[in-house]
């Protein structure tokens, strides 16, 4: 028995491990420019990209409507719960695609439209986090962003 317990123990030893959520070769930082909006307004935020590793990061876009499909962005209310997206289907939007790479320690700042896919028509104060996949998928990592709070009046 302790024969395979060792061989077992070495095994798990020897195993790669996952990157974990959060883990990530890429910086976000996002900001607002307010701290208030109206309820229906739109609400752009800045999202800044930087790589923070000793290698190339892709950083390339995808934008439909203002919005950068290649982020998640996570909304939530004060109670904590995730905001539903509103029901659009955007493989029916046409977008446009740009190339993106950055060196170590280099940096971009975009532009993103959050309201476009959110539903900030109902007043309240809300927390917003941006993720994005780091490499070919979810395995590679995730980079989380520092979050912001955004007050929305009647």
């Amino acid at each position: 028995m302790s024969y395979l317990w060792s061989l077992m123990l070495l095994w798990l030893a020897v195993l790669p491990s996952a990157p974990q959520a959060g883990s990530s070769s890429l910086a976000i930082t996002i900001s607002a420019p307010v701290e208030t909006i109206k309820a229906g307004s739109r609400l752009y935020i800045k999202i800044t990209m930087t790589d923070i590793s000793n290698d190339p990061v892709d950083c390339s876009s995808y934008y439909v409507s203002g919005t950068d499909r290649r982020f998640r962005i996570e909304i939530l209310n004060s109670q904590g719960e995730l905001m539903k997206k509103k029901d659009l289907h955007p493989e029916n939007v046409p977008g446009s695609f740009a190339s993106c790479m950055l060196q170590p320690g280099e940096s971009v700042t975009r532009d993103d439209l959050v309201s476009w896919a959110n539903d900030l028509t109902h007043p309240g104060v809300y927390t917003i986090q941006v993720q994005r996949v780091v490499g070919k998928d979810e395995k590679s990592g995730i980079a989380k962003s520092n979050a912001i709070t955004i007050t929305v009046t009647p």
